[in-house]
């Protein structure tokens, strides 16, 4: 899988150099631990009585790495298989990328959470993921990923898990054309950072007149808080504040991306 700092290479903006004076509202609060604890809990009660919906976000990847058709294939599926560290031979994006592009499936499956970059990038790259158990995914986990297109490439006759090959004879060809090309579509569509940051602003009913305040815990790389930025960034630029700042997107990082972790 792609490091965070690898995608976020190319940026197009830089970290203003400027203190940004603007319309955001802040609180400070200078009390002590018994204060604190009685204004949180009033501000807990306060949305409690509100009426809330929850929507969904997920990772997205930047459209600058989205191939512009299906590139021609030659192998069943991609060498790099996460339930084997082994086949993590790949030490650039390039050649990573290209064994995606050249594959019918990438394999991919849920690790520390069911979203996870690889997903996105197998997409990206005119391949389809052979999710391992997304059938168990919860319909409100990654709501944009086109589960059901994806299970149908996965059981397409022909197509084998267990010897991780293809029987040509018994396959689909035309049905997985129309597939993989409606995947790469929708991957445009919904799935790249900047499609993902639209609909959150369009989902705030965000009017683009005000400044956004941007607030993370920490500074150390995440990935759907940094890509949830960059597509923000991608959009509005400096009208978003992030604070505290988040370093190791802007182009003028002063340190080696490739330390991150």
């Amino acid at each position: 899988m792609t490091s965070l700092h690898t995608l976020l290479k190319q940026k197009p903006w830089t970290a203003p150099k400027r203190r940004i004076r603007s319309r955001l509202f802040t609180i400070s609060i200078h009390c002590g631990f018994q204060y604190g604890y009685y204004i949180l809990l009033s501000l807990l009660l306060f949305i409690a009585t509100c009426e809330a919906y929850h929507h969904p976000i997920q990772f997205a990847i930047p459209a600058n790495k989205v191939v512009k058709e299906i590139p021609k294939k030659d192998r069943d599926f991609a060498f790099i298989n996460p339930k084997d560290t082994s086949t993590y031979i790949y030490q650039s994006e390039e050649p990573y990328y290209k064994d995606y592009q050249r594959s019918y499936f990438g394999i991919t499956c849920k690790k520390a959470g069911w979203d996870c970059m690889r997903h996105y990038e197998i997409l990206a790259n005119g391949c389809i993921p052979y999710f391992i158990d997304l059938d168990q995914c919860h319909p409100d986990t990654m709501a944009f990923l086109p589960k059901e297109l994806i299970l149908e490439a996965m059981h397409l006759p022909g197509v084998s898990y267990k010897t991780l090959s293809i029987d040509h004879e018994q396959f689909d060809h035309a049905r997985y054309q129309e597939i993989v090309t409606a995947l790469l579509e929708h991957t445009r569509r919904y799935l790249t950072t900047e499609k993902m940051a639209q609909y959150l602003l369009d989902t705030m009913n965000y009017s683009g007149r005000k400044p956004i305040l941007f607030l993370s815990y920490d500074t150390s790389p995440d990935y759907l808080r940094c890509l949830m930025l960059t597509g923000l960034k991608q959009i509005l630029g400096d009208q978003v504040v992030d604070f505290p700042q988040i370093p190791h997107i802007y182009s003028n990082y002063p340190y080696d991306i490739k330390n991150l972790s």
